[in-house]
């Protein structure tokens, strides 16, 4: 009487193994025809639809309205309201990433990160009329800053509040040297751009002209009195320069006005 269940057991678990073994041979031959890079993932992820918005919109927005959060912080408090946005978290996705070839993309001499921050800077232009007036002369070019959303003050504070080996952000390194060394801001961005994990702030990486950095600006916003009451990391006395592996960019010339 036992042993004639076995019996009857053995043709279903073989079933059963070659069933598992059909699927898992048709995935992996899905998969090899249609490779899923981390980048495709990211990508998928933060145009991921949220209501009437997508999940990189809902992050850039948060972003930039939590200062001294971190990208991975922000995306944490998106999930939680908006659980469909958690898969860019999961996957690490980079949101700023994509707007940062967007921006970097040399047109005639000057990227179109540089021409709409120029127009900010110097003709008093929203970002937005900014972005249309580029666009307007070179729609093909810089066309993918507006297909993204990409705003160039939002890639400049994520690369400010990247975090060093030693914990304190590229904007805490900057802020150190203006205030102990009397540098300009300027010269601060430039020096700290060196170190390995700061380099996103370099001319080079968004096509800024020689010698400058369109996230300037987002620094001398961010500069606030020393508090002493709570410590702040720029009343220590560790010298910033720490040792870190040194990465000099290569800088772009920049053209004097947007349509050149």
């Amino acid at each position: 009487m036992c042993a004639r269940p076995r019996v009857v057991l053995a043709p279903l678990v073989l079933c059963t193994m070659l069933l598992v073994a059909f699927i898992a041979a048709s995935a992996l031959t899905h998969e090899q025809a249609l490779p899923l890079t981390a980048d495709t993932a990211c990508e998928a992820a933060l145009d991921q639809l949220s209501g009437d918005s997508t999940c990189y919109k809902r992050t850039d927005w948060l972003f930039m309205r939590r200062e001294g959060w971190s990208i991975s912080k922000t995306q944490r408090q998106i999930a939680v309201s908006h659980p469909e946005c958690d898969l860019s978290r999961k996957l690490r996705c980079d949101p700023y990433a994509r707007c940062r070839v967007a921006l970097a993309r040399d047109v005639k001499g000057a990227s179109c990160g540089a021409r709409i921050e120029w127009l900010v800077r110097e003709k008093g232009h929203s970002v937005e009329e900014a972005v249309n007036d580029t666009l307007r002369h070179f729609p093909h070019k810089c066309d993918d800053v507006r297909r993204h959303s990409c705003d160039y003050r939002s890639v400049c504070q994520a690369a400010l509040y990247s975090f060093d080996a030693t914990g304190a952000t590229c904007i805490d390194r900057i802020k150190w040297l203006v205030r102990n060394e009397g540098k300009s801001v300027q010269e601060a961005i430039e020096a700290t751009a060196h170190h390995e994990e700061c380099h996103l702030l370099a001319p080079a990486e968004m096509g800024w002209g020689r010698g400058h950095s369109g996230c300037a600006a987002g620094v001398t916003a961010h500069m606030r009195p020393p508090d002493k009451d709570r410590g702040d990391v720029n009343q220590q006395t560790r010298h910033p320069e720490a040792s870190v592996v040194r990465r000099h960019p290569t800088p772009t010339s920049m053209a004097p006005s947007p349509s050149a």
